[in-house]
């Protein structure tokens, strides 16, 4: 069964990596988003998910934007209330990863090592990239 993704951050960062994921990678199922809006309570932040979290069917990824941020906090408690695996810095290269990787049956540590090779893939410092040519 295909994991669901919830996507969490700060303001509507996680509404913007999913609509720009779409734009390359085509409509993608089983997502939601959870923006911290500055009105928003934690406690509040955490309802809605956790609500939410109930209400799908199948195992939940978590992606968060910051380590140690109110997203991720509240990520963190819910996925040690409910079995949930998560990830932060939350971007389009990751998003991509996790969508292709989801319905593989993958244990966690996989999924992981597949994430932080993402990571190492991904990133890359422009000006170092343009002074090889």
């Amino acid at each position: 069964m295909d994991s669901w993704i919830f996507v969490v951050s700060h303001g509507r960062l996680c509404e913007a990596i999913v609509e720009s994921t779409e734009m390359i990678y085509g409509k993608i199922e089983k997502i939601k988003t959870f923006p911290l809006l500055k009105e928003v309570a934690p406690e509040d932040y955490l309802d809605t998910i956790e609500q939410q979290l109930k209400e799908v069917d199948g195992p939940v990824i978590f992606l968060a934007d910051l380590y140690g941020g109110t997203p991720a906090n509240v990520s963190s408690v819910l996925i040690k209330k409910y079995g949930c695996i998560g990830f932060t810095g939350a971007n389009i290269p990751l998003l991509i990863t996790l969508l292709e990787a989801r319905g593989q049956g993958m244990e966690e540590a996989e999924l992981s090592a597949i994430c932080k090779t993402n990571y190492e893939q991904n990133f890359c410092v422009l000006q170092e990239k343009l002074l090889r040519r």
